[in-house]
């Protein structure tokens, strides 16, 4: 047989070690973890706490009027346990607390159960009697009272409707929180079961309430949750604010790489994705997410569902608290669409720079076939004008000049167009200045009216401002005056000669458009190729002095500090 004294020590040891656990997991819940009902979970730990601390007091001191204050004190603790369970069960499962009729209700009871509680003392309403027992040890030997039948009322329905929440969600969702969620039911359910086994006197002290040595139970499992199954780590509201309202696909993977949970928007992305997979490899899912853990996940995946091929980016970010990880969220984002313009414009690059080499190859033959025949002739009527003084033989030679002026723009043209790909900075006042330096003009001016630096290819620079140039001299005075000139978003060549007929602005940029007889009809569509290649815009319009001005838009400029080339 035991000893009241083992008993005694037994019963009071269970209470201190449990208000211990329960306090020492208050503070942990509430400043450690980033549990969303962190407060609410804390604040109900904290009250079992002084429940226990309460019970293991009245396990070792006697007199009545102590054990009286320890009962006050037991059934206040005892009713705020039940109304802090349904109000953290209530904020957990997503909702507000006090938002809810039957919480405010429940609340309203709990206050007025609250207030009997108190002046237990002074009146029989709660406990019809109470009298004081010493074996094993002192305790309150208690009758019920009208009070506390209602507050096992108050106690019964909380209790449901908080673990009915909880049951709810448990069954309605594919998150592992199904075993957290459970674990909180099963301590519910331990707390309650030691106050049934009290009523019907299946207990080894029959005259004991031993409605608190649920505290312990519902510790003890709760400690194996937390610590087993993390329940305080992720919310599962968060999996439903979050997770399923992602319009892309998302995996969550515990450290093991094993499906935890998924979106709706991945059942439409993963081919055969089900509930059944759910703690199993996901490389039996998708191959490629295999060894998302060590962070070699391909960037990019392609995955077939319903006949259709499509693409996705692979994110994986760790999930976890404390530094600790405690799996990964793997979310693909539909690239498809931007794949197909990818391969689009590639195609398109690829097919450029095969009329490009084209184009090059060609004029490279055209200018070697037509400058030998070219040269011949040109030797011939060297030598003819050499034997004979003819006018009309002048007019062949300027025939001739022309055509070799033609076959040098149409190679510019050819080579001009071809696309930059990592400009240098270059000085448009110094490369300007240098241009002009090579005109035949002596009357003509030139002023430059900028001083910033353009990111560019300085060789193709200098070949559109020597082509600007030499068209404002070969159509305008002999004292023309030329201007470079700055604009918010590029710069400008301007000048005061005749200008172009507005009907033909539209046109000038064109192979082939020429005011002059002996014109080649390239300068400007050189020039225009170059600034397509710089990714520039040509406009051609009408100068202040009323002469031709030519516009370059989306030029790049560079900050004023970069050296340029």
């Amino acid at each position: 047989m035991v000893s009241d004294s083992a008993v005694t020590a037994l019963y009071g040891g269970g209470y201190v070690a449990t208000a211990l656990l329960t306090g020492g997991l208050c503070y942990w819940v509430i400043l450690r973890t980033e549990m969303r009902s962190r407060r609410w979970f804390g604040a109900l730990l904290a009250i079992q706490s002084v429940w226990a601390t309460t019970a293991a007091a009245g396990v070792f001191v006697s007199g009545r009027s102590v054990q009286v204050a320890l009962g006050v004190v037991w059934v206040v603790a005892a009713l705020s346990t039940v109304w802090l369970w349904l109000v953290f069960a209530v904020h957990y499962t997503g909702d507000e607390p006090l938002s809810e009729p039957a919480v405010r209700l429940l609340g309203l009871l709990y206050l007025g159960l609250l207030a009997v509680a108190v002046t237990i003392p002074v009146h029989d309403l709660y406990h019809s009697s109470m009298v004081l027992r010493t074996e094993p040890f002192p305790h309150l030997e208690t009758t019920l009272g009208p009070v506390r039948v209602v507050a096992l009322g108050y106690t019964a329905a909380s209790v449901t409707l908080g673990t009915r929440r909880l049951w709810r969600m448990f069954v309605n969702t594919r998150y592992t929180s199904r075993t957290q969620l459970l674990s909180l039911v099963v301590a519910i359910s331990a707390g309650v079961a030691p106050a049934v086994a009290s009523r019907a006197e299946f207990t080894p002290v029959s005259t004991y309430d031993h409605t608190a040595f649920g505290i312990s139970a519902f510790v003890i499992v709760v400690t194996y949750g937390v610590f087993r199954h993390s329940f305080v780590e992720l919310a599962p509201v968060a999996r439903d604010a979050v997770v399923e309202r992602l319009g892309d696909p998302l995996l969550v993977l515990d450290r093991e790489e094993r499906l935890v949970d998924y979106n709706d928007a991945a059942e439409t992305a993963v081919p055969d994705l089900s509930p059944e997979f759910v703690g199993t490899d996901v490389a039996t899912l998708v191959t490629e997410l295999s060894g998302a853990a060590d962070g070699d996940c391909p960037a990019e995946v392609s995955l077939e569902t319903g006949g259709e091929r499509r693409h996705y980016s692979v994110v994986v970010s760790e999930v976890g608290t404390d530094g600790l990880t405690r799996g990964y969220a793997v979310l693909l984002r539909n690239i498809t669409e931007r794949r197909a313009r990818e391969q689009e414009l590639e195609a398109a690059r690829q097919r450029l720079e095969r009329s490009n080499e084209r184009l090059d190859e060609f004029a490279s033959v055209v200018s070697h076939d037509l400058r030998n025949p070219l040269n011949v002739a040109s030797l011939q009527l060297e030598l003819v004008r050499e034997e004979h003084d003819i006018e009309q033989l002048e007019k062949v030679a300027q025939a001739h000049d022309r055509m070799e002026r033609m076959i040098d723009s149409l190679l510019t043209l050819a080579r001009s167009g071809e696309r930059l790909d990592d400009p240098d900075p270059v000085s448009l006042a110094e490369v300007a200045d240098s241009c002009w330096q090579t005109v035949s003009a002596p009357e003509a001016t030139l002023a430059v009216e900028v001083d910033r630096t353009v990111r560019a290819d300085r060789d193709r620079l200098r070949r559109l401002l020597e082509n600007l140039f030499r068209n404002t001299l070969d159509h305008g005075p002999s004292d023309v005056a030329v201007t470079v000139g700055a604009l918010p978003d590029g710069f400008y060549v301007a000048d005061d000669g005749p200008g172009i007929p507005e009907a033909e602005r539209e046109r000038a940029l064109d192979h082939g458009f020429t005011t002059a007889a002996d014109g080649t009809g390239l300068g400007l569509a050189i020039v225009d190729s170059i600034a397509d290649a710089h990714g520039w815009e040509t406009t051609v319009t009408e100068s202040e002095a009323g002469g031709t001005r030519v516009e370059f838009a989306g030029v790049q400029w560079v900050e004023t500090g970069t050296r340029p080339a």
